[in-house]
Parts: C-alpha cells; sequence; structure tokens
C-alpha cells in the first residue's frame, strides 16, 4: 500500500503521513510478563535508539522557535532537553551493557550444556 502524504505541516517540521502499518514490528500484548525476557530488552534498546534518532533534531527546532537567538528562555528549552538527553543515553549505554553480558554468558552456559 503505498504512503499517503502531504508537504503541509502538520506540526513544525513534520509533515501528514497516513498509513498505520509504519510501525507495525511493535506490537503490545496483553499478556502479563512475569519472567525477565532477552526479546524484550533488544526491542526496549531498539525502540530507544529510535527515540533518540527521531528526537535528534529538537535542539535545533528550539533554537529555530526562538528566532535562532540565544536568550534565556531559548537557552533553558535546550539546555533542559540536552540534559535529559545526556541521562537517557547514560541508561541506554547502561543497558547495551547488560544486555551484552547476558548475551556472552547466555552464550557460555549453551557451551558448558554441549
Amino acid at each position: 500500500m503505498p504512503l499517503k502524504y502531504s508537504l503541509e505541516p502538520v506540526f513544525k517540521g513534520f509533515i501528514n503521513i497516513q498509513d498505520t502499518n509504519i510501525m507495525q514490528d511493535t506490537t503490545l500484548h496483553s499478556t502479563p510478563q512475569n519472567v525477565p525476557s532477552l526479546a524484550l530488552l533488544r526491542e526496549n534498546i531498539r525502540v530507544r535508539l529510535e527515540r533518540f534518532s527521531f528526537s535528534a533534531h529538537t535542539p535545533l527546532e528550539q533554537l529555530r522557535e526562538g528566532g535562532y537567538k540565544l536568550n534565556r528562555p531559548t537557552t533553558e528549552t535546550i539546555a533542559n532537553h540536552l540534559e535529559l538527553t545526556i541521562l537517557d543515553l547514560k541508561y541506554l549505554i547502561n543497558d547495551l551493557y547488560w544486555l551484552q553480558w547476558i548475551e556472552e554468558k547466555k552464550q557460555v552456559l549453551v557451551q558448558q550444556e554441549a
């Protein structure tokens, strides 16, 4: 099914895309989770990496909305966004290392059982 889009801005910096199948690989399941899931951890990391890449332009948009002037309100808005991004990335990096460590330990256990 071809995408239908309009170059008329819906919000500043966005175009109108009308297709409900764009993010079809991310589904929410209604079953309760009572055991850890490596697949869910991998998906969590992938989604967070995507979110980071989609929001990378936000400080530039905030600067543009402030008339490309670094006054107190614009600077505070951009600085707050960047500080939160730094914190999010710190946690994401930690989760990446956790996943790597878990995968390595899982591989060692599989080799020991063989």
